[in-house]
């Protein structure tokens, strides 16, 4: 322990020093001796115990940590989900990580699902992206905890919206439907008015056409579909691997989101082969299977807004995203009696149970058979005065 006294202009100071674990010496200025001395007590006592902190640390502003971690990030995927967290994190901007606190935390989540502030004219976030950016601000704090920089993290505790997982009839397009936007993509659509008299019309887009195709028959994610390379396609067996899926703003490929549980090969039926084979004979030289109007590899966030604008063209309801076409292939093979491990298998999800969650409810004419099962096995029973009687063991 190390007090110092010091006089300066007729004043006197004590001064406590100590020396942190990273053998840096720190010192803070007191009026009273015992003050001094019972700062650096309790400074090495944190020492000895592992429990120091590195006042340096809490310092650091939210957005400057946001950035370092962000930039730590082992995948270019990795590091553009973290780079949202960086982009969106509005009232939370400018504090140091030290002085925040759950309030400040459930403050921000709200701002996230009802609107951002700090982007004029932008509507809140859905549940799912409310829940994804809470988590990546809870694990980079937990980080900042096993860093020494705070000594807790002030996410834990604090509740987000859960995202639902269970799927709406809205949501759910028709066969008539699926057909109708494969036809649109395909021939495109003359100039028209809506209803509020504005013009809107559909360019014609083979790849755009084949998007929408695979994502009904097959069951795969936007960015797994747009993510497609020729690679991919076993054109004997008719089987197409999903090992990767496109990147969220550039050309490139990264790794699944669900990664490697979310690898799989899914079986296409012979006229999704033709349509390949086709659409390959259009694309020569290139190695992925979907691209974009000027020749560039389609991107996720691409396909949904040309797939928002066919869906406005056709007057379908605003619930239908391109995920809606997943939802078709789930319900469409569960409908038919498809077990529902090979569902599972086929949409990439971890368990039978999370497929169960989203799509079983929509099947409610399901139950009918159900009934009839356990009345048909006690009408064929006959009455119970007909059998011998049966005593149990106790």
């Amino acid at each position: 322990m190390s007090v110092q006294r010091r006089v300066r202009g007729g004043r006197v100071r004590f001064i406590g020093r100590y020396r942190g674990p990273d053998g840096r010496e720190r010192s803070r200025t007191f009026e009273l001796r015992r003050d001094a001395v019972a700062w650096v007590a309790k400074r090495e006592a944190e020492v000895s115990a592992g429990d120091w902190l590195d006042p340096d640390g809490a310092a650091i502003l939210i957005e400057d940590l946001a950035a370092a971690w962000a930039a730590q990030a082992s995948t270019r995927g990795t590091r553009q989900i973290r780079q949202q967290v960086e982009r969106n994190l509005g009232s939370l901007r400018g504090t140091p990580i030290g002085r925040l606190s759950p309030p400040m935390i459930r403050t921000w989540v709200s701002e996230l699902s009802e609107g951002r502030p700090w982007k004029p004219g932008c509507r809140g976030l859905a549940p799912a992206t409310v829940s994804s950016l809470s988590s990546q601000l809870r694990a980079m704090l937990r980080q900042a905890v096993e860093d020494q920089l705070i000594r807790r993290n002030p996410a834990d505790g604090v509740r987000v919206p859960r995202p639902a997982t269970a799927i709406t009839w809205r949501e759910l397009p028709t066969a008539e439907e699926v057909n109708a936007l494969i036809a649109l993509a395909r021939d495109g659509g003359p100039r028209k008015l809506d209803a509020e008299g504005r013009r809107q019309w559909v360019c014609a887009s083979p790849d755009m056409a084949l998007a929408v195709h695979l994502m009904a028959t097959t069951g795969m994610r936007t960015g797994e579909c747009c993510g497609l390379t020729w690679a991919a396609v076993d054109w004997e067996s008719r089987r197409i691997a999903v090992i990767a899926q496109a990147d969220l703003t550039g050309p490139g490929l990264r790794e699944l989101k669900t990664g490697a549980e979310g690898r799989r090969t899914i079986t296409v039926d012979e006229r999704t082969m033709e349509l390949l084979v086709e659409h390959r004979e259009r694309r020569r030289g290139s190695e992925r299977v979907l691209l974009s109007s000027a020749g560039h590899p389609l991107i996720a966030s691409v396909t949904a807004v040309k797939f928002r604008g066919m869906c406005r063209y056709l007057g379908l309801p605003a619930a239908i995203t391109p995920k809606s076409l997943r939802h078709f292939h789930a319900t469409t093979l569960l409908r038919a009696g498809v077990p529902v491990k090979t569902v599972q298998q086929r949409l990439g999800h971890a368990t039978a149970r999370m497929t169960l969650d989203v799509y079983a409810h929509v099947l409610p004419e399901d139950d009918e058979p159900a009934a009839a099962v356990v009345a048909g096995v006690l009408s064929a029973a006959g009455p119970v005065r007909d059998q011998p009687r049966r005593l149990r063991a106790l």
